[in-house]
């Protein structure tokens, strides 16, 4: 009896520490549980925070494309600006090439960072690009942002052209100044590659061109953005001029073309004009430089045959240095007195040069005739 006594006190003793086990059991795996879920959330909340962190960062960020060209070597030119608070960095470029089926497209890897404010010139050196092609440029940040841009060719734009002549009304030998205004009024693209400005004359002789564009050719024209075309022309001839402006592949059709005229006709008072510009004081035994500018012609148009240069009343050396009417093979002595013969059957202007020996306060007069025309200058020795 006592044997089977202590057995029961035995097998109560370990039912206790086996439930104190399990109890035990429980409780761990329920603090491992929560452990596991405490820190599932923290690296949930980690996660949402960076990515709220990021989205924050890549909401400040704001790059602009200001400009797309393609360089003489065939590569893409691509000006940024930060407009942002946040440095940004350029880890891509994509190229899309529309022009072709299937699509071409082709990402870069390259690196650019830019400041706040900063404007970065020259992106997209690595890239081979292709005149003619309807290209879509793509700029792509480490936060990933993309800022995209087309860039086609002149080809593919109806732009606007304003010309204008001044004066409508012009007599000859007098200057005419046309303005050609092309004007990128299209939403697409948003760069044209390449606008070159075309301007043709009729009839191409009435005309002599005194001054061209400093640039014909314009790189990169940006939509609503416009390009200004300057020529100055002298009038040679009477009649009516017709300029015609363009621009190099643009489409077919009236939007493309103006047309202004200029009507040209003889000067007034015997169809001659002749004017000398220069000091009204000279000093006695210096050189001094004048310019004649003189417009020579008939009832009927055409030029007269000399223009002359002559000093009056003391001994004065009078010769041609350059100007359209200049005489290379030098000047001709006229005496008395002595004068300088322009180039015949021209309009347009004799540089000379005048010395003499005088006392202070001597005087002596230039005339200077063209045709029927004349004009004269009194000049002092000082």
């Amino acid at each position: 009896m006592q044997l089977r006594g202590r057995l029961r006190e035995d097998k109560g003793g370990v039912g206790t520490l086996i439930a104190a086990v399990f109890i035990i059991m429980i409780i761990m795996t329920g603090y491992s549980l929560s452990l596991l879920t405490s820190n599932k959330n923290q690296e949930y909340y980690n996660t949402l925070r960076e990515m709220s962190d990021l989205d924050y960062a890549r909401s400040r960020e704001n790059i602009s494309i200001k400009d797309v060209r393609i360089t003489t070597n065939l590569k893409l030119n691509v000006t940024a600006e930060n407009d942002g608070p946040e440095w940004a960095i350029i880890k891509w470029i994509g190229l899309f090439d529309k022009t072709q089926y299937p699509e071409r497209d082709t990402y870069t890897s390259v690196s650019y960072s830019l400041s706040p404010g900063e404007l970065v010139k020259g992106m997209g050196s690595s890239v081979s690009v292709s005149w003619g092609k309807n290209y879509v440029v793509q700029l792509v940040t480490d936060k990933g942002n993309a800022i995209v841009q087309t860039f086609y060719p002149a080809n593919s734009v109806k732009c606007k052209l304003e010309l204008l002549a001044l004066p409508s009304s012009v007599y000859i030998g007098n200057n005419i100044t046309v303005l050609l205004i092309i004007t990128h009024n299209q939403t697409q693209p948003d760069y044209i590659q390449n606008v070159t400005a075309k301007l043709t004359v009729n009839p191409p002789g009435s005309v002599k061109l005194l001054q061209g564009p400093q640039q014909i050719s314009i790189l990169g024209l940006k939509s609503g953005s416009s390009a200004f075309f300057k020529w100055i022309y002298n009038a040679t001839q009477t009649g009516t001029i017709y300029f015609n402006a363009s621009y190099v592949q643009a489409p077919q059709g009236t939007y493309t073309i103006s047309q202004v005229v200029s009507k040209v006709s003889q000067t007034p008072g015997g169809g001659s004009q002749v004017t000398i510009t220069g000091p009204s004081t000279i000093t006695s035994g210096s050189l001094t430089s004048y310019t004649i500018t003189a417009l020579s012609q008939d009832g009927s148009g055409v030029p007269y045959t000399q223009i002359t240069v002559v000093a009056s009343n003391l001994n004065v050396n009078i010769q041609g240095v350059g100007g359209d009417l200049w005489v290379p093979k030098g000047a001709i002595t006229l005496p008395p007195p002595p004068g300088v013969i322009g180039e015949a059957g021209a309009t347009g202007q004799l540089a000379i040069q005048i010395s003499l020996t005088a006392a202070s306060g001597t005087t002596f007069t230039l005339y200077a005739n063209c045709g029927t025309a004349y004009s004269s200058m009194t000049v002092t020795v000082r």
